[in-house]
């Protein structure tokens, strides 16, 4: 059996990852490596690059450990009992509601765009003397105009081509 280029890379990948395993498990025995050293020490000075946001409360020394870290963070989903780590804290969503309740009205508009996803419904494109054009949700719409705060970039003959801040989003028509 001859070697082939691939063979040869998948077989020295192997043997590299191989290497380093046995690597790590010689050197590294005796240190805090893995499932077993996941517990953090106490030191007698806290860490402040380490400790765990309270908010505006008083700030405690951060626990011992990864876990009971993460117990402190999570709160509670109200129908299970199960702690929720991803939650955004309560002061923090609240501070959230104040400053949207203290938007202008055409503030609140745009952040509500911003938050709504964008799927435009494209049902036919459009090509004459004077450029093609995308009909959107009804609308007939040229490259360089704006709908729901997304620019139309460029029309082909099945899709139109939507961009905002560098995001793009492209429509296509449906088949029938």
């Amino acid at each position: 059996m001859e070697l082939t280029r691939r063979n040869t890379v998948l077989l020295l990948t192997i043997g590299t990852s191989l290497a380093g395993l046995a690597a790590d498990r010689v050197l590294f025995a005796g240190s805090a490596s893995g499932p077993r050293g996941a517990a953090a020490a106490m030191s007698a000075e806290p860490d402040p690059a380490a400790a765990v946001f309270k908010g505006p409360a008083e700030h405690d020394a951060s626990p011992a450990t990864v876990a009971q870290r993460l117990a402190m963070a999570a709160g509670e989903d109200a129908e299970t009992g199960v702690p929720d780590a991803m939650r955004m804290p309560e002061a923090w969503a609240a501070a959230l509601r104040a400053s949207k309740a203290a938007m202008s009205p055409a503030g609140k508009a745009r952040a509500e765009a911003d938050e709504a996803p964008f799927n435009p419904r494209l049902t036919a494109v459009v090509s004459g003397p004077d450029g093609a054009r995308a009909k959107i949700d009804g609308t007939l719409v040229r490259v360089g105009e704006v709908v729901s705060g997304w620019t139309l970039v460029s029309v082909g003959p099945r899709s139109a081509v939507f961009e905002r801040s560098g995001e793009r989003h492209e429509a296509r028509l449906s088949a029938r």
